[in-house]
């Protein structure tokens, strides 16, 4: 199917956005835009009122829009909101889920266990393949629940939490630079929250129909890693100020 210009340019927006090449609250002039990319202004118009709806972007004073911020406060929300509604979709999964379910639930834990977990020495490469096989683990272990929207919504918080997660590691990147001490720090919180053995365990608990372990197994992975973004973008915080 081929995509129309505002389709073509709200995607190429939005993946820009939640790769980190337009950092949070950056400012996303549409005559910017359209000298620096060759978009016509109609469709980067219509897709930023778009990005607009999902909060990937807001309306900024005197320069029309700009790439949402991002706070402690609001990661700590979008951390508990994720927590509920994939609680309650992987319960209906383990209720639901057949063989297929588990096959792909299977396929999906051994692909992301071949990739390494992020560190800031990762390239970009790297990290987009480690993104897109942890989603699809994720996505997997959710894919038998019923709810369309609670995937709808699940998709906007996981949106909003990269957002998030790469504009920390970019900003832990950028200081790292001159404050090298801070990266084996930051590469033992992303390895304790993001290893292999707590997804192995999640996985076995779901496909063994231990629901009550599997529910409160989710439930501490989504605590933890809530936990490491906060300290990774504490540090952030402090290490740009210094």
């Amino acid at each position: 199917m081929t995509l129309s210009s505002a389709e073509k340019v709200y995607q190429a927006i939005r993946n820009k956005i939640l790769k980190g090449e337009f950092p949070a609250g950056s400012p996303l002039r549409a005559s910017a835009l359209a000298r620096d990319f060759g978009w016509g202004l109609t469709p980067i118009r219509e897709g930023l009122t778009r990005l607009l709806s999902e909060k990937l972007v807001q309306v900024a004073f005197n320069s029309g829009f700009a790439v949402t911020a991002i706070s402690s406060e609001e990661l700590t929300d979008l951390g508990a909101v994720r927590a509920l509604i994939e609680t309650e979709m992987l319960d209906l999964a383990i209720r639901n889920g057949d063989e297929d379910w588990e096959g792909r639930v299977v396929a999906a834990a051994y692909q992301l266990n071949r990739v390494p977990v992020p560190n800031l020495a990762m390239d970009e490469d790297g990290l987009t393949r480690w993104e897109i096989r942890h989603q699809g683990f994720h996505d997997a272990l959710v894919s038998a629940g019923t709810s369309e929207w609670l995937i709808h919504l699940r998709s906007q918080i996981d949106a909003q939490l990269q957002l998030y997660h790469r504009n920390i590691l970019l900003g832990l990147r950028e200081a790292a630079q001159t404050q090298t001490q801070i990266i084996a720090e930051v590469d033992q919180l992303l390895a304790q929250c993001m290893g292999a053995q707590g997804h192995t365990d999640l996985m076995e608990a779901a496909l063994e129909r231990r629901t009550d372990e599997a529910l409160a197994l989710f439930r501490t992975h989504a605590a933890l890693s809530l936990q490491c973004y906060s300290q990774l973008q504490n540090m952030m915080i402090e290490h740009k100020a210094a």
